[in-house]
């Protein structure tokens, strides 16, 4: 399936958020703190952003889809 610009930028801010949300996650503690991140949380984020930026990666560019052709075509 290929996906419209839109649905790319919306891929693309989502793993921004994610990458926002590992680096709160492990910054959220000091050195002085009794706390420590969660490594596997934080890894468990950061996969997901690779798995979202492999499938874009992967999808075949056949043609250049964006959401007004489908408005242009009367297909929403």
């Amino acid at each position: 399936m290929q996906h419209s610009i839109e649905q790319w930028i919306e891929r693309i801010n989502a793993m921004k958020d994610l990458c926002i949300t590992a680096h709160r996650l492990r910054n959220q503690y000091s050195e002085h703190a009794d706390k420590s991140y969660d490594y596997e949380e934080i890894k468990n984020v950061l996969q997901q952003v690779q798995s979202m930026a492999l499938g874009i990666a992967n999808e075949q560019i056949t043609n250049i889809k964006t959401e007004m052709d489908e408005w242009k075509n009367g297909n929403q």
